[in-house]
């Protein structure tokens, strides 16, 4: 399927957007999401939520940086963030904790 869109894609003209892997550990995410960046003339960046959570409110920052970076590149971005569950999971039990949050559906 992800072959099918990314030479759907390169016939339109058009960016692939928005594709989520999800699998165990150690089932080769990382690695197509390589291989699919060099197969489609793309740079990539892989980064690990492990990485992303300990910059706190730094990380807002960071994350605008690569953003601004995939918009200047001609060649396009493949963005691959590993473990997003380590920093998204913490602003999703904060949002509950803040005061007005909901925290019955956690």
């Amino acid at each position: 399927a992800i072959g099918y869109a990314v030479h759907a894609c390169h016939t339109r003209g058009t960016a692939l957007r928005n594709v989520l892997f999800f699998g165990a550990p150690g089932t080769g995410k990382t690695l197509v999401a390589e291989r699919l960046a060099r197969t489609a003339g793309l740079d990539y960046a892989l980064m690990s939520g492990g990485d992303v959570a300990p910059l706190g409110e730094k990380a807002v920052t960071e994350l605008h940086r690569v953003f601004d970076w995939a918009a200047r590149s001609p060649r396009g971005v493949l963005i691959f963030v590993d473990e997003a569950d380590a920093f998204l999971k913490r602003r999703v039990d904060e949002a509950h904790a803040a005061p007005g949050g909901d925290a019955s559906h956690s």
